[in-house]
């Protein structure tokens, strides 16, 4: 069975979104893990450690289906996913507003004229919380699809997918709870941006009679112009890590069929 090595490895993501709240200007945390187990079994309720225990215990009867050519069939679901919606992502930085495709919120025409109030804040993050529901579902229906392929091919991968099913019910509204800082912190750098273009008075498009003052924002060089870009990035960052999951339980049965005599 010959398996294609097109997955982009786990490891560095989370710090990469790490790093790249940091660069934003936010402090990123960076707790030891000496104490992972108990943080880890704090957000574990009575109900849920109740629900742990069983999946520890379980014990799959089948029947199994030997499938030389699932792991690939997975992997390829994988990368397509993760491709598509990237994909997504980039085209509703670049797309005009449509039925099917969201955009960028365009600016209005009174804040071209005025050029000295900055767009409304809260419709860049009401936008970026929509993308954000976008990665939340497609990562978490990939997740779902290949915890659910795994689980009728043997003993090992069943017990496998039923721990995941706990994890991934326990840990959702912590997992949820992370995420939702994200936009806090493009909140902070919109008004950073915008506060450091309102000191650059000597700009030179300020002083253009030529061009009202918000013609170049949105272009490259314009404050508004690198706040998407930012935003963009820190998306794709977000993709990465959500698809960690998906990508540790296809890891998990290569391995478990490589190992398989």
């Amino acid at each position: 069975m010959t398996i294609a090595r097109t997955i982009p490895q786990a490891a560095p993501h989370s710090a990469r979104l790490v790093q790249l709240v940091s660069a934003l200007g936010q402090t990123a945390t960076t707790d030891s893990h000496a104490c992972f187990a108990e943080r880890l079994g704090r957000l574990f309720g009575l109900a849920d450690t109740m629900e742990l225990d069983s999946a520890i215990g379980f014990r799959a009867k089948g029947p199994f289906e030997a499938d030389s050519e699932k792991a690939d069939k997975l992997r390829s679901d994988l990368v397509t996913t993760r491709s598509k919606l990237m994909e997504r992502v980039r085209q509703s930085f670049t797309a005009s507003p449509s039925d099917t495709m969201p955009s960028l919120p365009p600016l209005d025409q009174d804040l071209e004229e005025a050029g000295n109030v900055p767009p409304e804040r809260a419709t860049y993050l009401n936008f970026y919380l929509a993308r954000q529901r976008e990665l939340a579902a497609g990562t978490r229906q990939l997740r779902t699809r290949i915890r659910t392929a795994i689980a009728t091919t043997g003993p090992a991968m069943a017990h496998l997918a039923q721990l995941d099913t706990v994890f991934d019910h326990t840990l959702a509204g912590y997992t949820s709870q992370g995420f939702a800082t994200l936009p806090t912190v493009l909140e902070k750098r919109f008004d950073a941006l915008w506060q450091s273009r309102q000191q650059m008075n000597f700009d030179q498009q300020d002083h253009d009679p030529a061009h009202s003052p918000a013609q170049g924002w949105t272009k490259p060089g314009g404050w508004l112009h690198q706040y998407c870009n930012e935003m963009q990035m820190l998306l794709l960052a977000e993709l990465d890590v959500r698809l960690e999951p998906a990508i540790g339980l296809l890891e998990a049965y290569t391995n478990e069929v490589s190992n398989t005599p």
